[in-house]
Protein backbone atom coordinates (compact mmCIF):
# COMPACT_ATOMS: atom_id res chain seq x y z
CA UNK A 1 0.00 0.00 0.00
CA UNK A 2 1.29 3.47 -0.88
CA UNK A 3 1.05 6.01 1.95
CA UNK A 4 -0.44 9.41 1.20
CA UNK A 5 1.88 12.39 0.78
CA UNK A 6 0.31 14.18 3.75
CA UNK A 7 0.46 11.04 5.92
CA UNK A 8 4.20 10.64 5.32
CA UNK A 9 4.82 14.31 6.13
CA UNK A 10 2.73 14.12 9.33
CA UNK A 11 4.80 11.12 10.47
CA UNK A 12 8.06 12.95 9.78
CA UNK A 13 6.81 16.05 11.60
CA UNK A 14 5.87 14.00 14.67
CA UNK A 15 9.38 12.55 14.65
CA UNK A 16 10.84 16.06 14.37
CA UNK A 17 12.44 15.33 10.99
CA UNK A 18 10.43 17.73 8.84
CA UNK A 19 9.73 21.39 9.35
CA UNK A 20 8.21 23.99 7.10
CA UNK A 21 10.43 26.87 6.12
CA UNK A 22 8.15 29.32 7.91
CA UNK A 23 8.13 29.51 11.63
CA UNK A 24 4.38 29.81 11.58
CA UNK A 25 1.90 28.63 9.01
CA UNK A 26 0.86 31.40 6.67
CA UNK A 27 -2.57 31.86 5.20
CA UNK A 28 -3.09 33.17 1.67
CA UNK A 29 -3.58 36.93 1.57
CA UNK A 30 -4.77 39.46 -0.99
CA UNK A 31 -1.24 40.31 -2.18
CA UNK A 32 -1.06 37.56 -4.78
CA UNK A 33 -1.55 36.39 -8.34
CA UNK A 34 -3.29 33.41 -9.91
CA UNK A 35 -1.96 31.27 -12.72
CA UNK A 36 -3.95 28.48 -14.42
CA UNK A 37 -2.56 25.56 -16.39
CA UNK A 38 -3.19 21.95 -17.30
CA UNK A 39 -0.99 19.06 -16.26
CA UNK A 40 0.81 17.92 -19.40
CA UNK A 41 1.47 14.26 -20.14
CA UNK A 42 5.26 14.55 -19.74
CA UNK A 43 4.71 15.95 -16.23
CA UNK A 44 3.24 12.65 -15.04
CA UNK A 45 5.00 9.57 -13.70
CA UNK A 46 4.39 5.84 -14.15
CA UNK A 47 1.52 6.03 -11.66
CA UNK A 48 -0.15 8.60 -13.95
CA UNK A 49 0.19 11.30 -11.32
CA UNK A 50 1.93 14.67 -11.63
CA UNK A 51 5.54 14.11 -10.61
CA UNK A 52 6.47 15.96 -7.42
CA UNK A 53 9.32 17.93 -9.03
CA UNK A 54 6.84 19.70 -11.32
CA UNK A 55 5.19 21.53 -8.43
CA UNK A 56 8.33 23.65 -8.11
CA UNK A 57 8.21 24.43 -11.85
CA UNK A 58 4.59 25.55 -11.38
CA UNK A 59 5.63 27.70 -8.40
CA UNK A 60 8.18 29.36 -10.71
CA UNK A 61 5.50 30.00 -13.36
CA UNK A 62 3.32 31.67 -10.73
CA UNK A 63 6.24 33.68 -9.34
CA UNK A 64 7.05 34.93 -12.86
CA UNK A 65 3.41 35.93 -13.38
CA UNK A 66 3.42 37.67 -9.99
CA UNK A 67 6.44 39.77 -11.01
CA UNK A 68 5.10 40.47 -14.50
CA UNK A 69 1.73 41.65 -13.12
CA UNK A 70 3.50 44.13 -10.84
CA UNK A 71 5.86 45.56 -13.45
CA UNK A 72 8.94 43.80 -12.08
CA UNK A 73 11.10 43.20 -15.15
CA UNK A 74 13.49 40.35 -14.40
CA UNK A 75 15.53 40.85 -17.59
CA UNK A 76 16.04 44.50 -16.65
CA UNK A 77 17.15 43.43 -13.16
CA UNK A 78 19.70 41.05 -14.69
CA UNK A 79 20.97 43.81 -16.97
CA UNK A 80 21.58 45.85 -13.79
CA UNK A 81 23.52 42.92 -12.29
CA UNK A 82 20.76 41.84 -9.86
CA UNK A 83 19.38 38.31 -9.48
CA UNK A 84 16.76 36.55 -7.34
CA UNK A 85 17.96 32.99 -6.72
CA UNK A 86 15.83 30.67 -4.60
CA UNK A 87 17.49 29.94 -1.26
CA UNK A 88 14.77 27.68 0.18
CA UNK A 89 11.75 25.82 -1.19
CA UNK A 90 9.14 23.59 0.41
CA UNK A 91 6.05 21.78 -0.81
CA UNK A 92 3.34 19.79 0.96
CA UNK A 93 1.57 17.36 -1.33
CA UNK A 94 -2.03 17.03 -0.17
CA UNK A 95 -3.92 15.32 -2.99
CA UNK A 96 -2.71 13.77 -6.26
CA UNK A 97 -3.39 15.28 -9.67
CA UNK A 98 -3.02 13.70 -13.08
CA UNK A 99 -2.75 14.27 -16.80
CA UNK A 100 -4.97 17.03 -18.21
CA UNK A 101 -6.21 18.16 -14.80
CA UNK A 102 -6.71 21.92 -14.78
CA UNK A 103 -5.00 23.47 -11.79
CA UNK A 104 -4.71 26.97 -10.38
CA UNK A 105 -1.63 28.21 -8.56
CA UNK A 106 -2.04 31.17 -6.24
CA UNK A 107 1.17 32.87 -5.15
CA UNK A 108 1.26 35.56 -2.47
CA UNK A 109 3.87 37.48 -0.50
CA UNK A 110 4.30 36.19 3.05
CA UNK A 111 7.28 38.25 4.15
CA UNK A 112 9.74 40.76 2.78
CA UNK A 113 13.01 41.63 4.47
CA UNK A 114 15.79 44.01 3.46
CA UNK A 115 17.20 41.59 0.83
CA UNK A 116 14.79 38.63 0.63
CA UNK A 117 11.15 37.72 0.30
CA UNK A 118 9.01 34.66 0.87
CA UNK A 119 6.16 33.68 -1.41
CA UNK A 120 3.52 31.16 -0.41
CA UNK A 121 1.70 29.02 -2.94
CA UNK A 122 -1.58 27.13 -2.96
CA UNK A 123 -2.35 24.76 -5.82
CA UNK A 124 -5.97 23.77 -6.30
CA UNK A 125 -7.94 21.58 -8.68
CA UNK A 126 -11.43 23.01 -8.58
CA UNK A 127 -12.29 23.28 -4.90
CA UNK A 128 -9.65 20.73 -3.82
CA UNK A 129 -6.37 21.96 -2.35
CA UNK A 130 -3.73 19.67 -3.83
CA UNK A 131 -0.52 21.30 -2.57
CA UNK A 132 0.90 24.22 -0.66
CA UNK A 133 4.42 25.50 -0.48
CA UNK A 134 6.84 28.37 -0.07
CA UNK A 135 9.97 29.75 -1.66
CA UNK A 136 12.47 32.26 -0.33
CA UNK A 137 14.38 34.40 -2.83
CA UNK A 138 17.36 36.58 -2.03
CA UNK A 139 18.31 39.66 -4.05
CA UNK A 140 22.01 39.31 -4.93
CA UNK A 141 24.54 41.14 -7.11
CA UNK A 142 26.89 39.61 -9.71
CA UNK A 143 29.26 38.54 -6.93
CA UNK A 144 26.41 36.65 -5.26
CA UNK A 145 26.31 39.03 -2.29
CA UNK A 146 22.89 40.01 -0.87
CA UNK A 147 21.82 43.58 -1.58
CA UNK A 148 18.87 45.61 -0.30
CA UNK A 149 15.74 46.04 -2.40
CA UNK A 150 15.15 49.56 -3.68
CA UNK A 151 12.08 51.30 -2.28
CA UNK A 152 10.45 51.11 -5.72
CA UNK A 153 10.96 47.35 -5.99
CA UNK A 154 9.78 46.82 -2.41
CA UNK A 155 6.61 48.78 -3.19
CA UNK A 156 5.96 46.69 -6.31
CA UNK A 157 6.25 43.44 -4.35
CA UNK A 158 4.16 44.61 -1.42
CA UNK A 159 1.33 46.48 -3.17
CA UNK A 160 -1.54 44.24 -4.32
CA UNK A 161 -2.54 44.77 -7.93
CA UNK A 162 -5.84 46.65 -8.21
Amino acid sequence: MIASYSGILRTLEMEGKAKLMSREKSEPNENGERCKLRVRYFETDQMRRAHTANYFVWFEACRAEFCRARGIDYLEMEAQGLFLPISEATCRYLSPIGYDDEIEIYGYVIEMTRASFRIGYVITKGEIKVAEGETRSVLVNLAGKPVAFSEEMRRKFMTPRS
